[in-house]
């Protein structure tokens, strides 16, 4: 596993020719490295120089650095498919700029704890949470004021224990649950305000049920935009405040107390014996 500097400022990242020179292994080093794999870190940092790197072409790496970069991190232009098996880490105080235009971004963790000087721009991006390898499943932690297009969690066999928002506001515009395993938890942690732009639809089921609950005290709040509809169904919900303009339900779910907002819906029993 090797971890890649990017330097030279303004250039193409592609994997082949065009980022032959821009890859060293040390930061603002001078000894070439070959472009990140699958194994590998590409990190961009303070020494990497201003500018545009344009990611040209689709890849697969370990994990992204990009918090001390002072330049674009540009994957707009192509709008590629990228597979992160690690992190993907935003989070720091460069003055820097991260583009993800219509890409597919799948990766097991996004970092933006701190969001100084960060301007990011999900255009209509598609992010996908996959299986965790880390102790206790995925975490995902989303930097308070960062607003995304739509995240897609699982599908997975395995891994995926707790997909977990912390660190302030959150806008997104669709999230959506796609066979995941049993018990998987969305948290909230204390104090994080949620916001759903369009209406949505989580579905677990009565042997893969999803749980949705906040961290601590104060509660997390869901906000819903007005005139959408957020249905809930087998799932398990803990101490969140439903709030905005929308109508929330939750079907075949336990209440487990401490929520407002939101309407549950008993199981519907069936006729017995044609009574």
């Amino acid at each position: 596993m090797a971890t890649c500097f990017w330097v030279g400022g303004t250039g193409t990242w592609d994997g082949g020719t065009l980022d032959v020179g821009h890859w060293k292994t040390a930061s603002g080093g001078s000894t070439n490295i070959a472009a990140p794999g699958s194994a590998d870190t590409a990190t961009f940092d303070a020494n990497s120089g201003g500018g545009t790197v344009t990611v040209a072409s689709d890849f697969n790496v370990n994990t992204i650095q990009s918090g001390a970069f002072t330049g674009t991190l540009d994957f707009s232009v192509n709008n590629n498919s990228v597979n992160i098996s690690n992190i993907f880490s935003v989070s720091g105080s460069g003055v820097r700029t991260v583009k993800f235009g219509s890409s597919i971004i799948t990766v097991s963790q996004i970092q933006a704890g701190t969001i100084t000087n960060l301007t990011f721009d999900s255009g209509t991006s598609t992010v996908r949470f996959f299986n965790s390898t880390t102790t206790g499943g995925l975490q995902s932690p989303i930097g308070g004021g960062v607003a995304h297009n739509k995240f897609i969690i699982g599908p997975a066999t395995t891994g995926i224990g707790v997909v977990l928002f912390s660190g302030g506001a959150l806008t997104l515009n669709t999230l959506e649950w796609n066979n995941v395993n049993a018990g998987a938890m969305l948290q909230l942690n204390s104090s994080v305000n949620m916001t759903m732009n369009n209406s949505f639809y989580w579905k677990g089921s009565p042997s893969r049920p999803i749980g949705l609950q906040v961290g601590s005290t104060p509660p997390g709040t869901l906000t819903l935009g007005a005139g959408k509809t957020g249905v809930i169904e087998w799932a398990s919900i803990y101490g969140v405040t439903f709030t905005g303009g929308g109508t929330f339900i939750a079907k075949n779910c336990f209440d487990g107390g401490g929520n407002t907002g939101i309407t549950f819906i008993a199981p519907q029993s069936s006729p017995i014996g044609g009574r």
